[in-house]
């Protein structure tokens, strides 16, 4: 009787059409970019929906790659990750993707490809900045560490931002919290970037600087040109010193 193996794909992997002939198989999580023929797309689908694959289909270049940079696991050696990952696991950093949801349309971002615009829960989070918070208690460090990221667009939730900030300010007590957050700035207004600096929050801004440039690479959903906003976006931080 033939043995068969249910292959998932482990994390996030992206299959993105560049023509009818190409794709880029992209899992960001794991360093590893391809390009490879169109069938990529039809492939990583198959995995995803859990379609059994034919023997070529396991032969095939792309899938040898993928499963020997741990991309694609099989439901056992998933389980021993899970245990052998968690033994000795204890951080001082938490980053955070509030959601994949974003207001812009960014050409080259790879997370258009997910079509999902759900938001983290705060019960999640929550554990999340507790169990960091003890870790670092635990092994006497000074600080630690919140990075907000996407995904898509973190301030989108910027309640689920001050949220946290707040909680592991109060929680932590004699720690350090130290927050960044990457951003693409179109969200923030006067009284978002005043909070900001009043709690020490460092920013990384997404932005291509050229006019023609960010409006041709980085519009809104709805295709305006998202660099005005930007621009007021920088001079704010600038006036608050952020």
């Amino acid at each position: 009787m033939e043995r068969i193996l249910t292959f998932k794909i482990m994390r996030t992997l992206f299959s993105i059409p560049i023509n009818q002939d190409k794709s880029i198989v992209y899992a960001p999580l794991r360093g590893v970019i391809l390009k490879t023929g169109a069938y990529a797309n039809e492939l990583v689908q198959k995995i995803e929906s859990g379609e059994k694959l034919s023997i070529q289909e396991k032969e095939s270049a792309i899938f040898k790659t993928l499963q020997s940079h741990g991309v694609l696991q099989t439901e056992k050696s998933l389980k021993q990750i899970a245990i052998d990952e968690s033994a000795d696991f204890e951080p001082t950093k938490l980053t955070i993707i509030p959601t994949e949801g974003c207001n812009l349309g960014c050409t080259y971002c790879y997370a258009s490809a997910v079509p999902r615009k759900d938001k983290i829960s705060w019960e999640l989070v929550k554990k999340g900045a507790d169990q960091v918070i003890a870790n670092t208690v635990k092994k006497n460090e000074g600080n630690i560490k919140i990075t907000f990221y996407g995904g898509g667009e973190p301030t989108i939730h910027f309640d689920l931002l001050q949220q946290t900030v707040e909680y592991a300010e109060a929680k932590a007590q004699n720690l350090k919290v130290y927050t960044t957050i990457v951003t693409n700035g179109t969200l923030l207004d006067e009284t978002r970037v005043k909070w900001l600096r009043l709690h020490g929050v460092t920013l990384s801004l997404s932005f291509d600087v050229l006019p023609d440039v960010q409006h041709f690479q980085r519009p809104y959903a709805n295709g305006k040109n998202s660099h005005k906003k930007v621009m007021k976006t920088i001079e704010l931080l600038q006036k608050h010193g952020v």
